[in-house]
């Protein structure tokens, strides 16, 4: 008699079934992904995003289903189920589960590194920050499962469907960014009573707080429409790619959807090719920089953005300059709590209690702050959140913290072949160094798709 599959992927019983309901939050959550910024939970910070409630919920039943299931085996003795190797014998029944590894690692130094925070910081912000690291735990893990459960084409289909309203609602907000007087009144009154309060600017955000979030679900739109069936999904989604590119007036954006293009380009080329490019690449950067240094008075700052601005009348350039800068002066800040903490980092969730003392030694904010947003933001009691996930980490949980979440994309990486799929990793380390989406699905979902979808393919061609 063959004994029942028990793994994790939906596991059937005859006592409580779960299956469906964790069908249906699965697909709530991928169909709701473009309206991660609605006012729905105004006041529980991290878990506004609602398509990251739903991933957790999911998770949260996947695990109670197999504990069920596992409890009424009469072989089964509960204390097996706490057991490491258990727990990994489960996890291997999805493709790709080694990505996930890195972020139980994490959790578990966050979980130590919370419970010294009492004695020097605040416990709360490192439970907010710990939170977040279970929220991503919950997209990753949500997504191989999703890949194995339902397969990539489905999965395509469903983030697809969601973004149609966004394609209608961009078009209006498109035509209100040319100040159309009814389209501007639809987004007002639209992002007034559902989005979560940001400042607009006559920008393309869709019904994101701020346009670089746009970059985060364009990565995602991109990584899937391969994978669609549908000509009319493809046409989609992308008009809505092209909306935000040529509306959203946002260098993150931009930035993203054009290395994606390039590299595109360069992984569809041969390796020899690729190393020859890499090589004249790397030697043209190497003389620009020596002619920028020693054989130029031309300097790219503040004032150079404000007469380029001037002259081809785009405020939008001067605007970049500064975020820039900002951005600039905040990475290094990043740097620089690092090596103060000799690279032990500062503690989960800690950045907001350290951070303004950091600045202020290194920087002189008002040489580039004519907006007044770093002014505003020291002044502010809200919470100081590190500006790249990448170096977040770092600051959290010092330099080991960051060779584990290194572990996670190596990892991606190592699993991931396709030009495409190469090509949307990178785009997403740049969406990550970009800001700070620690929750934010997107991202993180899109790696997890492709590497369910290059895991289940490698998995099928062993066994052929």
């Amino acid at each position: 008699m063959t004994r029942p599959n028990h793994s994790l992927a939906c596991p059937q019983h005859k006592i409580i079934d779960l299956c469906l309901p964790i069908r249906i939050s699965l697909i709530v959550g991928l169909i709701l992904l473009p309206f991660s910024h609605l006012r729905w939970l105004p006041n529980l910070g991290t878990t506004r995003p609602v398509s990251s409630v739903l991933f957790v919920l999911s998770l949260g039943l996947i695990v109670l289903n197999h504990i069920i299931y596992s409890i009424h085996k009469s072989d089964f003795r509960i204390t097996t189920l706490f057991s490491l190797r258990y727990i990994r014998l489960q996890l291997q029944t999805i493709p790709g589960w080694q990505i996930i590894v890195p972020w139980i690692i994490l959790i578990l130094m966050g979980i130590i590194s919370a419970a010294l925070t009492p004695l020097y910081g605040s416990f709360f912000q490192a439970l907010n920050r710990l939170l977040g690291y279970g929220i991503i735990f919950s997209t990753l893990f949500c997504g191989l499962f999703a890949v194995k459960l339902f397969g990539m084409q489905k999965i395509a289909t469903w983030i697809s469907l969601g973004y149609l309203p966004v394609l209608f609602y961009g078009i209006i907000e498109a035509m209100a960014t040319r100040h159309t007087i009814w389209a501007v009144q639809i987004v007002n009154f639209l992002r007034s009573w559902l989005v979560v309060d940001f400042p607009w600017n006559y920008r393309i955000s869709f019904f994101t707080t701020e346009p670089s979030f746009v970059g985060f679900q364009l990565v995602l739109l991109i990584a899937v429409t391969p994978y669609l069936q549908s000509r009319v999904l493809r046409l989609t989604n992308i008009l809505i790619i092209l909306l935000a590119v040529i509306f959203t007036q946002s260098g993150t954006v931009i930035i993203e959807v054009t290395a994606y293009i390039v590299l595109l380009i360069f992984f569809n080329f041969k390796v020899s090719t690729r190393i020859l490019l890499v090589a004249i690449g790397g030697l043209i950067s190497f003389i620009a920089v020596i002619w920028y240094i020693f054989f130029t008075q031309f300097r790219v700052n503040l004032d150079f953005y404000r007469r380029l601005s001037d002259i081809l009348r785009i405020d939008r350039i001067y605007a970049f300059g500064v975020s820039s800068s900002i951005r600039g002066s905040y990475f290094r800040n990043l740097l620089y709590t690092i090596l103060e903490t000799h690279g032990l980092g500062l503690g989960i969730g800690q950045y907001g209690q350290f951070w303004k003392g950091i600045y202020l030694r290194h920087f002189n904010y008002q040489a580039f702050d004519p907006f007044g947003e770093i002014t505003r933001t020291l002044a502010s009691p809200e919470y100081g959140r590190p500006w790249s996930v990448i170096f977040g980490i770092g600051v959290d949980l010092g330099i080991i913290g960051m060779l584990v979440l290194f572990g996670f994309f190596y990892q991606v990486w190592r699993f991931i072949q396709l030009p495409h799929c190469r090509a949307i990793f990178i785009a997403s380390i740049i969406a990550l160094m970009g800001a700070y989406p620690i929750v934010t699905p997107h991202v993180w979902l899109a790696l997890a798709l492709l590497t369910g979808v290059s895991a289940g393919q490698a998995l099928e061609k062993s066994i052929v």
